[in-house]
């Protein structure tokens, strides 16, 4: 994976803090790819720290693991926020993980986030949470768009075609 180059280079200089922001439909694979660029980095023996955004804002809520989990946001090679706005921003969830993204984009290290937000949405979004959200990752993020038909549903057609198979009833060749 070409993303993955970004982590050997040794200098301070020649590092960036260069993301990825990968967007689509529901099903089309962009938790997929992030986490294909995550266990490429985890085989080279480099670590990831990859949280779903709902996770994020729980973690960041837990006074008990605050700290633990903004360590790990400074500290991680690669981060990664799957899913984000499936998250309910009851309790303020948009705060803290627009909090974590100031900390990660002060790491000065990468960032990769998943979401179903569009790229017009993410530019023109009227929730003032959200607009600060997305300004600061299009700010560090590169948006790739990740299109095709939901993954999930045609492994379900599979699925469901193999049970069909399985359990169709035999023939009556009784005469």
């Amino acid at each position: 994976l070409p993303y993955t180059t970004l982590f050997r280079s040794r200098s301070r200089k020649e590092k960036r803090n260069a993301g990825l922001v990968f967007w689509g439909n529901t099903g089309s694979g962009k938790s997929y790819v992030s986490h294909c660029i995550a266990n490429a980095l985890i085989d080279k023996g480099i670590p990831v720290r990859l949280f779903t955004a709902e996770e994020l804002a729980v973690l960041l809520t837990d006074y008990s693991k605050r700290a633990g989990t903004i360590k790990s946001i400074h500290e991680a090679p690669l981060m990664i926020i799957d899913d984000f706005g499936a998250e309910d921003d009851k309790g303020g969830s948009h705060s803290k993980i627009c909090a974590a993204i100031d900390a990660r984009i002060e790491s000065g290290k990468p960032l990769i986030v998943t979401t179903n937000y569009t790229i017009g949405e993410m530019r023109d979004n009227q929730d003032r949470g959200l607009q600060r959200i997305f300004d600061r990752l299009l700010s560090v993020c590169v948006p790739v768009a990740v299109v095709g038909e939901s993954r999930r549903r045609g492994i379900g057609e599979e699925n469901k075609r193999f049970f069909q198979d399985l359990f169709e009833a035999p023939e009556n060749n009784s005469t």
